[in-house]
């Protein structure tokens, strides 16, 4: 397609009868696959015309198949006679190369390809649909699955499918139910947290909810668990298994979501562990859980990621208080990160101090602007207009328009 583009962009004069005068070259075929994308029409059917005579091993059907979405009807018709033209078994080798384009008629519209796209794919080997799974191209083997599931063994196709590297394919494979127990313990062993969570919400229909998937490092496959098992204490069982010293990272972690104020003691008692990754999720914990009271105990320890979700309930005017050069990088951070408009005020107040680093921030909060839809009050626009400096035409403007919206009619 990217060549079809670049020869079209490279007009050259050329007639009908120019096109015969290329018939007698050395290299003809060469010559007639780049006209078949000339801007004339007459020039592409005319060189269309000459490859069916010429090309007798299918070498330019790729150019060919380019041109069943030409918007001539004459060209679509010679094209169509040369892709029939060597639509036949013992030229299925040379339709590899064109799978690609074979899978994309669906989604080409300037005539109804469905006939000869079925045409085509009941005329390819089975065998050789399979060899074309080997390809690196992603595109090419998303397209290829649901062909050969039309056609092939299920329990094969959607096997091969959930080992495939690309995770959309996975999650396809995922998506065709039902599925048989040895394909949902294929999706329950993925490396893939998303396939091993639509693994469990099948299998938990018919089967126990495995050990394994309570403790998964995955919080979706472990939210699964839960929706499965409503009646069973979660909450109760990752306290009891910090307390027994089992699956410490995966408890804490869990109890973010699903804990109680006093589950930061958990925590804790945890935040001298020999074990980076307990430390981290046991302030993390400690952050969800009890943050008004351990504020002092997250900046000492300096657990600024913990505090990442929590920013929308951290006082900013208490933030911008405690700025210092040792920890400007962090705590600006986390004033843009919470409240939007008040946190923008304080980032500008703090620029003359730590220009560099309200610099950074500040074009953070501009390229992440309208990810949060809220319209700042009158105060907060005020706030912001006042600690803005001197050339900042970007931000100058942008307040200035709320201003307008803000102005009584």
């Amino acid at each position: 397609m990217a060549i079809d583009r670049e020869l079209r962009r490279c007009y050259a004069p050329c007639t009908v009868l120019g096109v015969e005068r290329f018939l007698l070259e050395p290299e003809a075929l060469w010559l007639l696959a780049a006209l078949s994308c000339h801007r004339s029409g007459y020039v592409r059917a005319a060189a269309l015309g000459h490859l069916a005579e010429l090309d007798g091993d299918a070498w330019a059907l790729p150019f060919a198949f380019i041109r069943l979405n030409d918007w001539v009807p004459a060209v679509r018709a010679r094209a169509v006679a040369l892709v029939e033209q060597h639509l036949i078994p013992e030229r299925t080798a040379r339709w590899l190369e064109c799978l690609p384009l074979v899978l994309r008629l669906e989604s080409w519209t300037r005539a109804d390809h469905s006939a000869i796209r079925q045409r085509i794919l009941g005329t390819l080997s089975e065998e050789l649909l399979w060899q074309a799974l080997e390809s690196p191209d992603r595109q090419l083997r998303r397209a290829l699955y649901p062909a050969l599931l039309e056609r092939g063994s299920r329990q094969e196709v959607l096997s091969r499918a959930l080992a495939d590297s690309d995770l959309v394919v996975r999650l396809w494979a995922c998506r065709q139910e039902p599925h048989s127990d040895q394909l949902l313990e294929q999706m329950l062993a993925s490396t893939s947290a998303a396939v091993r969570t639509r693994g469990l919400l099948q299998w938990g229909r018919s089967h126990p909810v495995p050990e394994w998937a309570r403790f998964d490092p995955g919080p979706g496959v472990r939210q699964a668990a839960r929706s499965l098992e409503p009646s069973l204490d979660y909450r109760g069982l990752y306290r009891q298994a910090i307390a027994e010293g089992r699956h410490l990272e995966v408890s804490l972690a869990a109890l973010v979501s699903c804990g109680r104020r006093q589950d930061a003691e958990l925590g804790r008692a945890l935040l001298d562990h020999p074990r980076p990754r307990v430390r981290r999720r046991a302030l993390e914990l400690i952050a969800a859980q009890d943050l008004d009271n351990s504020l002092e105990l997250l900046l000492d320890r300096g657990a600024y990621r913990a505090l990442i979700r929590a920013a929308g309930r951290l006082d900013p005017a208490d933030l911008f208080a405690r700025l210092t050069p040792q920890n400007a990088a962090p705590l600006l951070a986390l004033l843009r990160q919470g409240s939007k408009w008040t946190g923008l005020g304080y980032l500008l107040q703090a620029a003359p101090r730590f220009p560099d680093e309200v610099e950074r921030e500040l074009q953070v909060w501009l390229k992440h602007y309208n990810l949060r839809q809220i319209p700042p009050s009158r105060e907060e626009l005020a706030f912001c207009r006042a600690a803005l400096g001197p050339g900042r035409p970007d931000l100058e403007s942008l307040l200035e328009g709320w201003s307008r919206s803000l102005r009584p009619l």
